[in-house]
């Protein structure tokens, strides 16, 4: 009768019984060792191609046993001898080193979509920012070209390279040193990191 009337007993009771059912849960859980885990998904190629697309980055592994610690387990993918374009791979659970005390049973999902270009390099011309563009302006860049490295079809469609812009000041001549920016997020600016600006104004 008391306990029905005192609400701070009810509400003690209600924390004993989830505490219970949780460590109840726990001990359950502990003993069949059943867990699921999300993997990082590492597919390498030799120096000569670069991975394009991944379908997906990670999977799920499932298991017993054992839990490994988050961030000590990968799912690493070595292609020896990739062929050009897309190509499905399949995975499963032998592909990982299991630590002891641990069973890996499955994948999901089991397979993933790559597509691999062969890597290659190209020589552009650097390009003026617009925001640059004046006719009382003349504006020299040094160097002049830019060596790029990179997929072959990305590097195909690339025509220049760009710069981050520079202020003008109004003082002349200006000489700024100013970073290059890859044109792509799978291109790399082999050379050169960074480019001076000289800015003079045209005689009248």
């Amino acid at each position: 009768m008391n306990l029905l009337r005192n609400p701070g007993l009810k509400v003690l009771a209600l924390i004993l019984a989830v505490a219970l059912w949780y460590g109840v849960s726990l001990r359950r859980s502990t003993r069949e060792g059943s867990w699921s885990l999300e993997v990082p998904v590492q597919v390498e190629v030799p120096a000569d191609d670069i991975v394009t697309r991944q379908s997906m980055e990670r999977v799920v592994v499932s298991g017993r046993g054992t839990m490994p610690a988050p961030g000590t387990v990968a799912f690493r993918l070595r292609l020896d001898h990739p062929r050009e374009g897309m190509q499905t791979l399949q995975l499963s659970p032998q592909g990982l080193s299991e630590p002891q005390g641990t069973e890996f049973l499955a994948l999901a999902p089991s397979a993933v979509d790559v597509t691999v270009d062969r890597r290659g390099r190209k020589e552009v011309p650097i390009e003026i920012p617009s925001s640059l563009a004046s006719q009382d302006l003349s504006i020299q860049l040094y160097p002049k070209k830019a060596v790029l490295s990179g997929p072959k079809k990305v590097l195909a469609g690339i025509r220049s390279l760009q710069i981050q812009p520079v202020t003008l000041l109004g003082q002349y001549p200006q000489i700024s040193i100013t970073r290059s920016i890859a044109p792509h997020p799978l291109v790399t600016v082999v050379a050169p990191q960074e480019v001076t600006v000289v800015v003079q104004r045209n005689a009248p």
